[in-house]
């Protein structure tokens, strides 16, 4: 999920992820990633191609290396519960969260 959104972002800059290039980065993805830290990374990526000149895979490799999220795993999972359980409309949450 998270690379989606990453990738996304990056688009919003121009910035193409090639998807056979970012495979071997699947497990250095995090899991889950907030909104802003996916905007952030995607702005890294941004910055580092642009002022070394580099792809966007090898500028999202190289922000991976030592990428730490901004939330552990469990808040980010009691907090997507907590967003489900009081969702008024089912429809838009993703299917992997309910339960």
């Amino acid at each position: 999920m998270s690379k989606s959104l990453i990738r996304i972002l990056c688009g919003k800059y121009d910035l193409e992820l090639v998807k056979d290039a970012t495979k071997h980065l699947i497990p250095k993805l995090p899991n889950l990633v907030t909104p802003g830290a996916a905007e952030s990374l995607a702005v890294k990526v941004y910055r580092l191609a642009m002022t070394k000149g580099v792809s966007a895979d090898a500028a999202l490799e190289s922000l991976l290396g030592d990428y730490q999220s901004p939330a552990p795993e469990d808040i980010m999972n009691f907090q997507i519960q907590l967003a489900v359980e009081e969702a008024s409309d089912l429809s838009f949450v993703l299917k992997e969260f309910i339960s």
